[in-house]
């Protein structure tokens, strides 16, 4: 009986760790350009966003090229910009994918948009709308759709820098800074590392 019991306990043990590793499929549509860019960049910043999506290891991130050869195959044409949850959801289906992101590039004036939106193909719900606006040059919208991937998935880059005090000021660094500023235990010495981020260094 304990014998059964014991085995029962690690099969659910077992089973609950498989439903954690299984990843959703996801598949990113080339995103809306509404205006401010042209078309061939906003292929290139969707690109980034997948890449970087991917990166975070909380989805099954479909490849576009995978993409255009399934729907090829099904004899679907993709005809003008798919934006609308409604388009998301019979492609997603086409695609066996579970989660559809779609989303617009746009600029009003000196600042410029972007609009990211998670979409269950399921249940046809939208289950995310992420949005940013700034003003500046459209490279930022590199450091935008990364920062996007990262609250889409709900993971975050882990940054670790140090801090170092140098000379009664602390500055913070990474390797560069470890090299060039790496203190001794001499005495006399006023170069030592002195705390580590988030929050202050305790300055002595």
């Amino acid at each position: 009986m304990k014998n059964l019991i014991c085995l029962s306990f690690i099969i659910m043990l077992v089973s609950a760790s498989l439903a954690q590793q299984k990843k959703e499929t996801l598949a990113i549509l080339d995103f809306n350009v509404v205006s401010g860019i042209s078309p061939r960049e906003s292929v290139t910043l969707t690109n980034i966003f997948r890449s970087e999506l991917f990166k975070t290891g909380r989805f099954d991130v479909l490849e576009r090229n995978d993409m255009e050869s399934i729907l090829k195959e099904q004899a679907f044409t993709l005809t003008g910009a798919c934006n609308s949850a409604e388009c998301a959801i019979e492609i997603g289906q086409l695609l066996s994918a579970e989660k559809m992101v779609i989303g617009d590039f746009g600029k009003v004036g000196e600042t410029f948009s972007i609009t990211i939106r998670l979409v269950n193909v399921s249940t046809g719900k939208m289950e995310m709308v992420l949005n940013e606006r700034f003003k500046g040059d459209p490279e930022t919208f590199l450091e935008i759709v990364k920062k996007m991937a990262q609250q889409l998935s709900g993971t975050y880059e882990e940054v670790t820098s140090l801090w170092w005090y140098v000379g009664g000021a602390a500055i913070v660094g990474g390797i560069a800074a470890i090299v060039l500023l790496k203190g001794d235990d001499s005495p006399g010495s006023t170069e030592r590392t002195v705390g580590t981020p988030p929050g202050n260094p305790d300055i002595p």
